[in-house]
């Protein structure tokens, strides 16, 4: 289990780095992209497809909150961003929240 505290990645720059050189891996509804890094940081992104701010928001929402149970879980310190597919605005919490755990399990980080 991992002691670190995660903060979360703010930076344009740092984003698109990490997007651009970390390992990508795809679940059916979210995808995580992830790198090592000296400090631990998250982000949340949400495709395009999902049409207005109140969805994206929800969305957003509802996935720092499974991610807040699932942090300490995290096996290695790392860099990641969680990005969900329009599809995923349709599932309700508790299905977002075991897609988003498998997909970690699926990438390595639990």
């Amino acid at each position: 289990m991992n002691s670190c505290v995660f903060a979360e990645l703010k930076k344009k720059k740092e984003i698109e780095d990490l997007l651009a050189e970390g390992k990508k891996t795809w679940g059916a509804y979210l995808g995580i992209v992830h790198r090592p890094a000296p400090q631990n940081a998250f982000c949340v992104g949400i495709k395009k497809g999902v049409k207005t701010a109140v969805e994206r928001n929800k969305l957003r929402r509802r996935l720092k909150e499974a991610l807040k149970k699932k942090i300490s879980d995290v096996r290695i310190c790392c860099e990641f961003i969680v990005i969900a597919r329009k599809e995923a605005a349709c599932l309700n919490f508790k299905e977002l929240e075991t897609e988003l755990f498998s997909t970690m399990k699926k990438a390595g980080l639990t």
